[in-house]
C-alpha cells in the first residue's frame, strides 16, 4: 500500500512539474527506483551504476555526481519524515530542448526525485 509522497525537481521541494520537458514529451530519459529503510536507500551503488550505464547509452551529460547529491538530500529529507520504509523513484530527463525528436545541442538534464511511504514493511510482503 502506498502513502504520503515528497518530490524534488533538482533539488527543490516542487508540487508540480514544469513544461515543457523531453522526458515527459518523448520519454526521453529513465529512471530508477530504489527501496529506502528510514531514509537509508538500500544498494545505491548497484542502482548508481545501473544509472550511469543507461545514461551513457542515451549519451547524456555526465550528471551522476549531481543526482549523488540529490539523493543524500532526499534522503535526509525522507528520514526527517519518519518514514520506515519507502520507494523513491529517481528520474533523469534530458530537460526542455526545441521541438522534434533530435535531442538539443547542448542538453540540460533534470533530476526528479519522487518518494512514497510504503505502509507495510516491503521485506515481509509475499
Amino acid at each position: 500500500m502506498l502513502g504520503a509522497t515528497a518530490t524534488w525537481l533538482d533539488g527543490a521541494p516542487v508540487s508540480s512539474l514544469p513544461l515543457p520537458d523531453r522526458g515527459l514529451d518523448f520519454g526521453d530519459g529513465l529512471f530508477e527506483t530504489i527501496l529506502l529503510h528510514q531514509g537509508r536507500p538500500l544498494l545505491l551503488d548497484l542502482h548508481l551504476q545501473r544509472l550511469q550505464r543507461g545514461l551513457d547509452v542515451l549519451r547524456f551529460p555526465a550528471c551522476v555526481p549531481a543526482l549523488q547529491q540529490r539523493l543524500r538530500q532526499a534522503s535526509a529529507a525522507i528520514a526527517e519524515l519518519g518514514w520506515p520504509w519507502s520507494a523513491l523513484r529517481a528520474t533523469v530527463t534530458r530537460g526542455a530542448g526545441p521541438r522534434g525528436y533530435a535531442p538539443p545541442a547542448t542538453p540540460q538534464p533534470r533530476i526528479l526525485l519522487r518518494a512514497t511511504a510504503l505502509e507495510c514493511d516491503p521485506l515481509q510482503m509475499s
